[in-house]
C-alpha cells in the first residue's frame, strides 16, 4: 500500500525500474540497490514506498494488472452477443501485452519467479478469464460443458501467451485471437462457430 504524503511519480519511477530490472537480470538477481540505481533515487526512496523488494514487485505487477483488467473488461463490455465480448477482451488483453514485450514478461513469466503469493495472483487473473469463457454456457445450444472446459481453455491461452514472450515473440499476440477463440467457442457453440471464428479478421 502506497504510504500517504509521497510522491505517486517517484513510486512509479521505481515500480518501472522493478520492471525493467527484473525482465533483464531474472527476479533471483534482482536487487533494491539496482532497482535504486535504475530509477535514479537512493534507497531512503525505496522504504518511502515499500518494505521489501516483495513488496515493490507487488506493487509493480498490481499496476499492470489493474491496466490490463480495465482494457478487457472495457472491451467486454463493449460488445453485445459473447462471442463478440469475448473476441474484443482477448484483443484487448493481447493488444496491451504485445505494446510492451518486458512488461508483459514482467507480468506473465517473472511473477512465476518471486513465491506463492505472486503465483496466486496470476491464478486469480486466470480465473477471470476462465469467467468470461464459462459465459457461452448461457447461450450454448448443446448439453452444457462443465465448468472445469472454461479453466482448461483459460489455462491453454496463458501456457500459449508465456510460450510466446519467453520465445521473445510478444508482437506475436494479438494474431493468436483467432485460435484462442476457436478454443473458447467450440465447447460451447460447436465447430462450425469454432471454424467461423478462425476465419473472422
Amino acid at each position: 500500500m502506497e504510504r500517504a504524503g509521497h510522491d505517486p511519480t517517484e513510486r512509479e519511477r521505481i515500480c518501472a525500474a522493478m520492471i525493467a530490472v527484473t525482465t533483464d537480470r531474472g527476479y533471483e538477481a534482482t536487487s533494491i540497490g539496482e532497482i535504486m540505481s535504475r530509477a535514479e533515487a537512493d534507497r531512503a526512496a525505496f522504504a518511502r514506498h515499500f518494505d521489501s523488494l516483495e513488496d515493490c514487485f507487488l506493487a509493480a505487477w498490481n499496476a499492470v494488472d489493474s491496466e490490463l483488467l480495465e482494457k478487457m473488461e472495457s472491451a467486454f463490455g463493449s460488445r453485445f452477443d459473447w462471442p463478440d465480448r469475448l473476441r474484443a477482451a482477448l484483443s484487448a488483453g493481447m493488444e496491451f501485452l504485445a505494446a510492451d514485450e518486458r512488461r508483459a514478461r514482467f507480468y506473465v513469466s517473472e511473477v512465476l519467479r518471486v513465491d506463492d503469493r505472486m503465483r496466486d495472483r496470476q491464478i486469480r487473473a486466470g480465473e477471470r478469464l476462465s469467467l468470461a469463457i464459462d459465459v457461452g454456457r448461457e447461450g450454448s445450444q448443446s448439453a452444457r460443458p462443465p465448468g472445469a472446459v472454461a479453466d482448461g481453455i483459460s489455462g491453454a491461452i496463458w501456457h500459449r501467451v508465456h510460450h510466446l514472450l519467453q520465445s521473445g515473440r510478444a508482437s506475436d499476440l494479438p494474431a493468436e485471437v483467432p485460435r484462442f477463440m476457436y478454443l473458447a467457442v467450440l465447447p460451447y457453440r460447436g465447430s462450425v462457430a469454432a471454424l467461423a471464428e478462425l476465419d473472422r479478421r
